[in-house]
């Protein structure tokens, strides 16, 4: 989620009293408890094998397990013909066993050798390092947040002198002069438009989501002047994305107006166009997955006339403390992300496992 200032909140305990009736829920694939010789407990590593984001083997990497570390997983799954293990610290999921179901990167520890095993796992970080500043890391997905603050020395490019300018920031990777200016992105982002101004002033902020933390991405910056019939860009300027958050770190607790930024001018390049420059500013925010499983519920309550009750659970991520407000039934402003099971007709003992 890469927005830091919404707060969720859900009060389970309070929905099951209200309804006589008990949930689980679960962050993650349902566990199973083994696969083959593979359990949950702790694991040395036999071969350098890959952290990764989900139980998918070919989900994002985060990092790396070196041979002979020891690590706690606390679930196995059997996907795509390979075994995965779910870790504690750090997490993420690894390949217990290969799909060819002989190559093996990590092997459980022998009961007699666990207690000595279990004290070389790895530590959780404590709060105060949680809360540190952190830099952004190779390949990371983050969103990158760019201030247009202002310009000066537009172009004169309209028919009777003067320009409508408006700035446009894309991620690409690559050389930017393969990235063709009027190829509109799905996602354009940009300012508005300045009409007849030489000197602008926008101070907009601008999210580019699903960016890439990486020496080959680039921030393409690039002028327009604004027409009713069709827009012209009057040039563009770039630079890595390395550069553009040269300095910067992260922080989860730091609220959202005191985000340090990066500082950065640049000079736009276009035909026809001299001395033109856009003053501008970066930040990021870290972007996570979370995945939510609703696994069953039990003692539903009877509400058909003509059967017991047809339930699905609905899952959404709001602003604010909504269990001090009214229940409402259909999302609204509030919502800026909501998922739901399916319906299990007559039944009250559910399984939904979704």
């Amino acid at each position: 989620i890469d927005d830091p200032d919404p707060v969720a909140s859900v009060d389970i305990a309070a929905l099951s009293a209200s309804l006589g009736a008990d949930f689980e829920f679960s962050t993650g694939e349902a566990a199973m408890q083994s696969v083959g010789s593979d359990k949950p407990g702790i694991y040395k590593v036999v071969q350098e094998c890959a952290i990764q984001t989900e139980s998918s083997p070919k989900s994002d990497e985060t990092g790396k397990l070196a041979p002979e570390s020891f690590v706690r997983v606390v679930k196995i799954v059997s996907t795509e013909k390979c075994v995965r293990g779910m870790l504690e610290i750090p997490q993420g999921w690894i390949t217990l066993l290969a799909e060819d179901g002989e190559t093996r990167f990590a092997s459980i520890v022998p009961d007699d050798e666990a207690l000595e095993a279990e004290k070389r796992l790895p530590t959780p970080p404590a709060e105060s390092q949680v809360n540190q500043d952190r830099k952004p890391h190779e390949k990371q997905n983050i969103t990158l947040i760019c201030e247009v603050l202002k310009g000066c020395g537009m172009p004169s490019v309209n028919t009777f002198g003067g320009c409508d300018p408006f700035v446009e920031v894309r991620v690409v990777k690559g050389d930017i002069k393969k990235s063709k200016m009027e190829k509109v992105p799905d996602q354009p982002t940009q300012t508005v438009a300045k009409e007849g101004e030489a000197n602008p002033v926008w101070n907009e902020v601008l999210q580019l989501r699903k960016a890439i933390y990486a020496e080959e991405i680039l921030v393409q910056v690039i002028l327009w002047d604004y027409n009713m019939t069709g827009n012209t860009p009057c040039g563009q300027a770039s630079l890595s994305i390395l550069d553009a958050l040269m300095g910067c770190k992260y922080n989860v607790s730091t609220p959202p107006g005191e985000v340090r930024w990066c500082d950065q001018k640049v000079e736009i390049q276009g035909q026809g166009v001299k001395g033109c420059k856009l003053d501008l500013r970066f930040c990021y925010w870290e972007q996570h997955k979370f995945r939510v499983m609703v696994l069953k519920g039990s003692r539903l309550p009877v509400v058909d006339m003509m059967g017991t009750i047809d339930s699905f659970v609905e899952v959404r991520l709001v602003t604010g403390d909504q269990t001090k407000a009214p229940f409402i039934r259909s999302a609204g402003a509030e919502t800026f992300w909501q998922g739901q099971t399916d319906i299990v007709p007559n039944q009250q003992d559910p399984k939904w496992k979704k």
